[in-house]
């Protein structure tokens, strides 16, 4: 037998181990090799169990091979536009009404999580390679938004922008990188899974407090309430959960976990809503044991949902350098005289190209001003 051969099947003998009494615990080993990247290897393709890709619902996951991109719905990057109308939003954009949950219509695991075999490291990611380079997610936008719909997207990416070194940048050469498009419900990936990746918006699902749900998804977070420790803070009430979504309510071991040394947060906007899939009107599924708190909102960070963020990611604020294009298309954007047709947003987000780092011209832009130098 070939080496080459042989380290295939001792690749798929890693994928499982028995311990116990007959439990078997799949390898982590196997979370990070799939049949795909074996072939970037240049080995040969690795038949694994079909059941490893299945969720407790029996829905099947399967990698996608190979193929030419199709680009055909791609749309234009977002403008300077975009998120000048994303700044000037009226209230009624930012969440859906109270008791609304675009969230649960997609039928994915939990709700709106797209690739359940990486379970490992809830409420965050564990490994590094899940992570985005830098902290910066290439995106593309789908052509089916309308105006109204981009600025949404933009003041969701925007609100990463100012409070985390997260850096959503238009996609170029990037092999990996996110699509947001439309498809049915809300749902993404966690982290980065590799080549092109779905985060859908679809109906009901444009409101900024949504998007940023699923960007935090794909940043690398799980929902809050899967942490190991849950049942300290809130109550599941199994009997209201709609029949065949328990599963949706698991919870995790420490060995699994990595809440990034922060205290369980019922205001994280990755928090269920004590009514999510509920199969009786009016009956909660979940509970603070808390008095007087509020989950599931729909709103924005909350404080520890930042503090996660550049957690997971390393992010210095001390160090950062202000004077930084956020966009990689900035240099253009510049040439084309947005630095003065939209001064507010290029002030912030471009700063470098539209040579504001001296502060007197920063802050003649910020008046919409012009002065000589």
């Amino acid at each position: 037998m070939s080496a080459i051969v042989l380290f295939a099947v001792m690749l798929v003998g890693l994928a499982t181990c028995v311990v116990g009494d007959g439990e078997v615990v799949e390898n982590d080993l196997l979370y990070n090799w799939r049949p795909n990247r074996l072939l970037k290897l240049g080995l040969p393709e690795v038949s694994f169990k079909e059941d490893f890709f299945e969720d407790s619902n029996g829905v099947e996951y399967v990698d996608d091979e190979e193929e030419e991109e199709d680009t055909k719905d791609f749309g234009p990057p977002l403008t300077p536009d975009d998120f000048e109308a994303g700044q000037k939003l009226p209230e009624k954009y930012f969440s859906p009404g109270e008791g609304q949950n675009p969230i649960q219509k997609s039928g994915h695991f939990e709700g709106d999580i797209n690739n359940p075999r990486f379970i490992e490291g809830r409420n965050a990611i564990r490994d590094n390679n899940m992570k985005w380079p830098r902290g910066e997610i290439p995106y593309v936008v789908a052509n089916m938004f309308d105006p109204q719909q981009r600025s949404i997207i933009a003041r969701a990416m925007e609100e990463f922008h100012k409070q985390t070194c997260i850096r959503f940048v238009p996609r170029t050469h990037h092999q990996d990188y996110v699509f947001i498009t439309r498809k049915v419900g809300c749902f993404s990936m966690i982290g980065r899974d590799g080549g092109q990746q779905l985060l859908s918006l679809g109906d009901d699902c444009v409101y900024v407090g949504i998007v940023v749900h699923e960007f935090m998804h794909a940043v690398g977070f799980w929902h809050e309430q899967s942490r190991a420790d849950r049942d300290d803070y809130v109550s599941i009430l199994w009997d209201n959960i709609q029949q065949g979504q328990t599963h949706n309510f698991a919870k995790y071991t420490d060995g699994r976990l990595h809440h990034l040394g922060e205290s369980y947060d019922y205001d994280s906007i990755m928090h269920y809503g004590s009514y999510d899939f509920t199969r009786f009107r009016g009956r909660p599924t979940i509970l603070p044991k808390r008095q007087g708190v509020f989950i599931g909102q729909r709103n924005g960070f909350s404080r520890t949902d930042v503090r996660k963020i550049n957690k997971l990611y390393q992010c210095s604020t001390s160090t950062r350098d202000t004077c930084v294009d956020n966009d990689n298309q900035c240099r253009g954007w510049a040439e084309l005289g947005e630095c003065k047709k939209n001064p507010k947003w290029m002030s912030a987000n471009c700063r470098r190209a539209c040579n504001m780092c001296n502060r007197r011209l920063l802050d003649a832009f910020a008046r919409n001003q012009t002065i000589s130098t």
